[in-house]
């Protein structure tokens, strides 16, 4: 039997690359897209901004899957997203997996956010996720799956790296003490998206920690939990207690989509435990 062939948009980003590597290390032939003009082996260039580019593109490499991890700007990757529900519906077989943002949610940080409740943005950038999720969602029904996402960590991710330059230099951290946030690991997302093409599923996936942790502590956790200097934060308390969590909540969802945070802390001290999420 063949392996299944999968496209993921973006996979030359920080998270694509993950999502990438688990793929082809878990048997699928896997491709991706990059911003350069120049690509190399299985890494394509993709200028989002052409309008024809994503139907050549996904005519010329027939995927059965595509993992949509696209960056860039909003009207292109709109325009983008639209061919790719075109593609899809001409072909039944065909999974999709999109990467959205708890920022669909940003209009309401008075609570956090189940997947039973409707998107409420505020942002231009939340406005925008949530008008891809209802493109993609409305178009392919049973053939997409959406992973909204809190902030994304792990030991190499851009967050942490962030966090350990300034502990090393001593610089100051900003953050909230009453702002309470659920977190992502960038295994977790990827090990959710191969379980997703695997088995199917569809419909709106919260990937995360099960609860919300002060960002103040959360940061202090993860400095622990790595080994590192304790943050000089500079802590700020938000006139009113604000959520930005999307909670994992629906029973039918691979086990990966929700994670406790020691599960996820875990993952600083042995990332060799975080790489091995089954």
């Amino acid at each position: 039997m063949s392996a299944m062939r999968v496209l993921v948009l973006g996979a030359s980003g920080y998270l694509g690359g993950v999502i990438t590597r688990r793929l082809a290390a878990a048997g699928f032939e896997v491709w991706g897209t990059c911003r350069s003009a120049a690509g190399t082996g299985r890494l394509l260039p993709l200028d989002a901004a052409d309008p024809d580019a994503p139907d050549a593109l996904l005519d010329r490499l027939a995927p059965q899957g595509v993992v949509s991890c696209l960056r860039g700007p909003f009207e292109a990757q709109l325009r983008c997203h639209g061919r790719l529900a075109a593609y899809a519906c001409r072909a039944p077989e065909v999974r999709v997996v999109y990467l959205s943002s708890a920022n669909v949610f940003d209009g309401e940080l008075t609570r956090p956010h189940t997947e039973a409740e409707p998107p409420c943005p505020k942002s231009d950038y939340g406005r925008f996720k949530a008008e891809c999720e209802a493109l993609l969602c409305r178009s392919l029904g049973p053939q997409c799956a959406v992973l909204r996402l809190p902030q994304v960590w792990g030991p190499a991710s851009p967050r942490f790296c962030e966090l350990r330059r300034a502990v090393a230099a001593g610089a100051p951290v900003d953050a909230a003490e009453n702002l309470f946030l659920n977190a992502a690991l960038d295994v977790q997302v990827a090990c959710i998206t191969e379980s997703l093409l695997r088995a199917g599923g569809q419909g709106i996936y919260h990937v995360g920690t099960r609860t919300a942790c002060g960002q103040a502590e959360f940061l202090r956790l993860v400095c622990a939990r790595a080994g590192l200097a304790a943050p000089a934060l500079r802590v700020e308390r938000l006139p009113e207690n604000e959520y930005f969590a999307v909670l994992p909540g629906r029973g039918d969802a691979p086990p990966a989509a929700g994670l406790e945070l020691q599960e996820l802390l875990a993952a600083f001290e042995a990332p060799g435990k975080a790489a091995a999420m089954k």
